[in-house]
């Protein structure tokens, strides 16, 4: 596990290994042929394709991890649990090209240390460099240095847009690195007094604050506010998670209502208790059935998304900036989203208790709406006028899953004709493919389990959730953050 943890934290020592004599000689003398031919251009990665790029460089240097494993880790480092320490902002990426070839590429992690890391420097803020790479024919030619100082002038920036005289950028370095030690003490790093920790040597060294250059590339680690990460994390945005249920919650009250007034003295009467209570305990079910629907509405769950993925081939499902432009009727779910996750910018533990909070409710609102009024409703009426159960049950299945289909689909009328690069047509019939099946599932859910919404609520409340923290991992990870703004039409946090 610790190997796993270490996969990103080794990568800025194993990028310098000392290379055979003969190697060596060859990337000297090559230096020396192109030093004054070639042109080198140092830039921040600000889409995929950059990101791409730099992965491929750490797929050669770093094996055995692979090169969409530190694409992944690249565009989020917060995917991957760090032992040294918890990400706190968003990460810059810098990509070394030699005439239009990348060379090398470097990562600066706005972060918190962790006691693994210093047992004296717990929590604070620094800036943290990693995935530091150069491929061997441009080692000993300058190309560690130059990332090397994009890195420090990362953090400059970030002191002086935190209104502060300096910032520390620590990096790790494995023990046995040698020539990446001496690289790092030859710029001014120092090793942490607490010696080597998990055969890594913790450097650290602290950086004047100071204005960017006009021309000069920055990242998002530029603008890591020093002096707010100190503060306690307030916490998940439940207020936002509120505020986005309010609407849905809305609707469940008064479909709680309506199969009160509606259903449940026709169906529920005549059982020695008021009948909407009647009705309610039907839905719920005892302690042992609450139990077992809920275990089978997970089980469901996990089939479901199993299935989704492996019948899955849209190409764009991991870049949101792509499918928004491809379908701009995402915008309005992706933008609750955006919202609730503050900006995209909360930590994944917040992010995910008040996404999951939020789908509860919304979950539950659509639950009662559509199981416990409209299919509860319409299998009670079918069955009265057939005389058959299992007629009530098929047509109340149908009708209530078309019903889901085609509600989700209405997200489609607040898209202009020309906004999207699929007409409206083709985005209502996606939105009613993707749709319509997982509505169907809830429907025989509720169903199978005797009309009780347990089970259909918690595959409802699992997927969204589930879907929900990918889409927000995206949205944190997407370079052109202007551009995800502006597709979402919201302000830029």
């Amino acid at each position: 596990m610790i190997t796993r943890r270490l996969l990103v934290i080794a990568a800025t020592a194993g990028a310098l290994h000392v290379t055979p004599p003969g190697v060596r000689r060859r990337t000297r003398l090559a230096a020396a042929t192109v030093s004054t031919t070639t042109e080198r251009t140092l830039a921040v990665a600000s889409n995929r394709g950059d990101l791409r790029a730099a992965a491929e460089l750490c797929g050669v240097a770093f094996p055995p991890a692979s090169a969409d494993e530190h694409f992944r880790v690249l565009s989020d480092p917060a995917c991957l649990a760090n032992v040294f320490f918890d990400v706190r902002g968003r990460a810059s990426v810098a990509l070394l090209r030699e005439d239009g070839l990348s060379i090398g590429c470097a990562q600066v992690v706005p972060c918190a240390v962790r006691k693994e890391a210093s047992s004296s420097s717990i929590g604070k803020p620094v800036l943290w460099v990693q995935c530091l790479c150069v491929t061997p024919t441009s080692r000993r030619t300058g190309a560690a240095r130059a990332l090397m100082a994009w890195a420090e002038r990362e953090a400059s920036s970030a002191a002086q847009a935190s209104g502060v005289s300096d910032a520390e950028i620590w990096l790790a370095v494995q023990e046995a690195n040698n020539a990446a030690r001496s690289l790092y003490e030859g710029l001014g790093f120092v090793s942490d007094e607490g010696g080597l920790r998990l055969g890594h040597a913790v450097m650290r060294k602290s950086v004047p604050a100071a204005a960017a250059v006009t021309g000069d590339p920055r990242g998002p680690a530029a603008s890591f506010d020093l002096v707010a990460a100190e503060t306690p994390s307030p916490g998940p945005p439940l207020d936002k998670a509120l505020q986005e249920a309010a609407p849905a919650g809305l609707v469940g009250v008064v479909a709680l209502l309506g199969a009160s007034a509606l259903v449940a003295p026709f169906c529920y009467g005549g059982l020695g208790e008021p009948a909407p209570l009647a009705m309610w305990k039907s839905w719920i079910g005892g302690p042992v059935s609450i139990i077992s629907d809920v275990a089978l509405g997970l089980v469901v769950a996990c089939g479901a998304e199993f299935a989704r993925k492996t019948l899955s081939n849209d190409d764009t499902d991991d870049d949101p900036v792509a499918a928004l432009e491809q379908n701009p009727s995402l915008a309005g779910q992706k933008a609750a989203l955006w919202r609730v996750t503050g900006a995209a910018t909360a930590s994944p533990a917040d992010a995910i208790t008040a996404i999951a909070a939020w789908q509860l409710l919304v979950a539950l609102s659509e639950e009662l709406y559509y199981r416990g009024l409209i299919q509860n409703g319409a299998y009670h009426a079918v069955g009265a006028a057939t005389g058959s159960g299992l007629v009530g049950d098929a047509v109340s299945l149908l009708g209530t899953s078309a019903l889901f289909a085609v509600a989700h689909a209405g997200f489609v009328q607040d898209v202009g004709e020309e906004e999207g690069e699929m007409s409206q047509q083709e985005m209502v019939m996606d939105w009613i493919t993707d749709v319509a099946p997982f509505g169907a599932m809830l429907a025989l859910e509720f169903a199978v389990t005797g009309h009780r919404i347990v089970a259909p609520l918690a595959t409802h409340t699992a997927l969204n959730t589930y879907w929900s923290a990918l889409d927000a991992a995206k949205l944190r990870a997407a370079p052109d953050r202007e551009r995800l703004a502006a597709l979402l039409g919201e302000a830029k946090s």
